[in-house]
């Protein structure tokens, strides 16, 4: 009986650490989509190969899942999103494959060290003063109000002489980080005075700006900007 106790024991523990390495969590909610299981090559809808960027979300590659908009998902291949060219990678094997960005409704990556998982969503979905943007947007928090997040590189050449009819070709980029409030299909831009971002909490802006302003937040943090979403939602519940 007393061995029977600790197999029951050790059968919970191992439960709850099998659980807990399942969470899908684009920080701070969570699902549960890990672990993947791989689509067959065939049906895999790849463009023609064309050369790899240099600038990625991510440099490591990393186990993955894709929505394409035609309803097909593809997973179980390691992931990159080229941002030079904004198209998604796919490795099989040691060929690398991208997807065009006009294919994709949504992705997501996990992170193993972290368990965690990065959910992203195409920008084109999405309108910008009724304009949508070009790349991709990963959620940050999803309810009446999402929090989203955008990564852009903005690369140029420049040309300097280093001798005697010696002209040398230095590349370079630039990364921008912004931050989207969004409300159904429209995104808008986190100004850094928070003054600038409350019509997208009316009717109760007034409300929103004094606990930003009580709690000293911050509009370029993403934990104080989930907050604030989180203080509306509570006066919407009311």
């Amino acid at each position: 009986m007393k061995n029977l106790k600790w197999l029951f024991l050790l059968m919970v523990i191992f439960l709850a650490d099998f659980a807990q390495g399942q969470i899908y969590s684009p920080w701070p909610y969570g699902y549960n989509r890990y672990p993947y299981t791989r689509t067959p090559y065939g049906n895999v809808p790849f463009v023609t190969y064309e050369s790899s960027g240099h600038y990625f979300i991510n440099e490591e590659w990393l186990d993955g899942k894709v929505a394409l908009k035609d309803g097909k998902i593809v997973e179980g291949y390691p992931l990159r999103y080229d941002l030079e060219n904004n198209r998604l990678e796919v490795k099989l094997d040691d060929a690398i494959h991208p997807l065009e960005l006009k294919q994709i409704k949504s992705f997501e990556w996990y992170h193993p060290d972290s368990k965690l998982i990065s959910l992203f969503v195409n920008a084109f979905d999405y309108k910008l003063d009724g304009v949508p943007l070009v790349g991709v947007y990963e959620v940050l928090y999803e309810g009446p109000i999402k929090l989203f997040s955008k990564k852009d590189v903005d690369v140029y050449n420049s040309s300097y002489v280093t001798g005697y009819n010696s002209i040398r070709m230095r590349e370079s980029a630039s990364k921008e980080h912004d931050f989207f409030f969004s409300k159904g299909n429209e995104v808008f831009k986190v100004e850094k005075s928070y003054k600038d971002n409350l019509q997208v909490f009316e009717p109760h802006g007034s409300e929103v700006g004094y606990f930003i302003k009580k709690q000293k937040l911050k509009m370029k943090k993403a934990e104080d900007l989930v907050a604030v979403i989180q203080h509306y939602e509570s006066l919407i519940s009311n």
